[in-house]
């Protein structure tokens, strides 16, 4: 399966506002850093692909795809979380642009998850996108 570049994902949804506002430059593509001693590293945003399609035609492969994205959006308290979550939805949904390598041709909301952690005591609202772009 073929995904926008991390680069290109990771670097637009840092440039946001909305975002950046509340996460500074904590958005990590597959999986969040450990905590440290002196820091939890939330809030934070951690977006994976969980799967794709490289839809085809009669002449060939048609250099799109269709890409399902999920997008955790993490905190220690349910509010932050919810305002990161509408931060990184206000940001994608029916984006179309260039965004480093890859053109991007939509973006949908498909789904949305509110989710507590008993055990790491966090919140979470996932948003799960489908993500039309072509191949860069």
């Amino acid at each position: 399966m073929t995904t926008i570049p991390i680069e290109d994902l990771t670097a637009y949804l840092k440039a946001n506002a909305g975002i950046s506002g509340i996460v500074g430059t904590s958005v990590y593509p597959q999986n969040l850093p450990q905590k440290s001693a002196t820091s939890n590293n939330l809030p934070a945003v951690v977006y994976t692909q969980v799967s794709g399609v490289r839809p085809s035609s009669m002449e060939g492969v048609s250099g799109l795809n269709d890409g399902r994205y999920q997008f955790a959006c993490m905190a220690l308290d349910y509010l932050t979380a919810k305002r990161l979550s509408q931060a990184v939805r206000q940001a994608l949904i029916k984006f179309q642009g260039t965004v480093g390598s890859t053109v991007i041709l939509d973006t949908s909301l498909l789904a949305e998850r509110d989710i507590y952690d008993s055990i790491e005591l966090t919140f979470r609202c996932d948003l799960d996108f489908q993500i039309w772009h072509r191949e860069p």
